[in-house]
């Protein structure tokens, strides 16, 4: 496939190199800003296909998919802007940082007929696949919730991370939301949430969130999420994930991608985890090439995206207000 990167920050230079490793030609490369350019470039780009605009790019090359990984409060734009190409779009997360904006876009890229799919690539990784097979197989009996922790470490300095008072869910809970979601296999009813600060960081408050949920399923779900946190950098680069799900006849436990299940009145045991799989990215953007007309449903795609953007938008809602917020509210049709 011939590919268009647009946003050439480390983000987008990753897409470049994964694309070349995965045998797809980068037939242009877009970003605005001089500095990212010459980085382009400074990784083996041919300045012949580096463009400062789409517009431009859009002149001298025909291209089967375009990828938009520029700075996340720009997504919704540039895919909007994109839609103009009338190619197949992989827009990384979040498509939006507000409901409104994007299911205005997912209804102009349907009636343009444009295929679009979100970076959603948490539900691929091996540990979550893991978790949804055990969660499957397993004689659990009746399955009442589920318990997410997740610490980690800052992000990489981004204006526009620390221009947003919630960040943590744009960034952090797009995801492992997502995942839940891909995993658990319902949809939330409702959340109350709470957004707030660690007490080192006063400058930067959206580092730390606890949501409680309910899904449709008759599951509960909380969750914590914080940055920062410190003392454990050299593991795993200081990112710790521990899921638990309790259930009528055990518990099942994940911890840095590994699968424990302590079944009532026997002696706890490993499970095996699934095979190692494609990298979420690379699947998303196979299917793009594969099947362009439509008639294969899309994992990822952006109008089932509103759904984990619904959430968002609920949490962030939730936590200005002070109040539970029903996702029926955010989008009627999230069930």
């Amino acid at each position: 496939m011939r590919l268009a990167v647009v946003g050439l920050g480390p983000r987008g230079r990753e897409w470049i190199a994964l694309a070349r490793a995965h045998g797809h030609d980068v037939a242009a490369a877009i970003d605005p800003k001089r500095e990212a350019r010459d980085a382009a470039s400074g990784i083996g780009v041919d300045p012949a296909i580096v463009f400062d605009t789409l517009a431009a790019a859009r002149r001298d090359n025909s291209v089967d998919v375009i990828i938009v990984a520029t700075a996340l409060d720009t997504h919704i734009t540039v895919a909007r802007e994109a839609l103009a190409w009338r190619r197949p779009l992989l827009v990384e997360k979040p498509l939006a940082l507000d409901f409104a904006s994007a299911s205005a876009f997912v209804t102009e890229a349907d009636a343009a007929g444009v295929p679009v799919v979100v970076v959603q690539n948490h539900r691929f990784v091996r540990h979550w696949r893991s978790l949804r097979a055990a969660l499957r197989t397993l004689p659990l009996g009746i399955v009442d919730g589920v318990t997410i922790r997740r610490y980690r470490p800052l992000p990489p300095p981004s204006p526009a991370l620390e221009a947003l008072r919630d960040a943590v869910l744009w960034e952090t809970i797009v995801h492992d939301v997502d995942a839940v979601r891909a995993v658990l296999g319902s949809e939330l009813t409702w959340v109350q949430a709470e957004v707030s600060g660690v007490a080192w960081r006063p400058a930067l408050p959206g580092t730390r969130a606890t949501i409680s949920a309910a899904l449709a399923n008759g599951l509960r779900m909380t969750y914590e999420v914080v940055w920062d946190t410190r003392g454990h950098e050299f593991f795993r680069g200081g990112d710790e994930l521990y899921v638990r799900v309790h259930a009528e006849r055990g518990t099942v436990h994940m911890l840095y991608g590994w699968l424990i299940y302590c079944e009532r009145g026997r002696w706890p045991r490993p499970l095996a985890r699934a095979p190692r799989g494609e990298l979420g990215e690379v699947t998303l953007l196979r299917q793009l090439g594969a099947d362009q007309t439509g008639s294969t449903p899309l994992l990822c795609s952006a109008r089932d995206n509103l759904r984990t953007i619904a959430v968002l938008e609920a949490c962030a809602r939730s936590a200005a207000e002070g109040r539970r917020v029903n996702l029926a509210d955010v989008y009627p049709d999230v069930s």
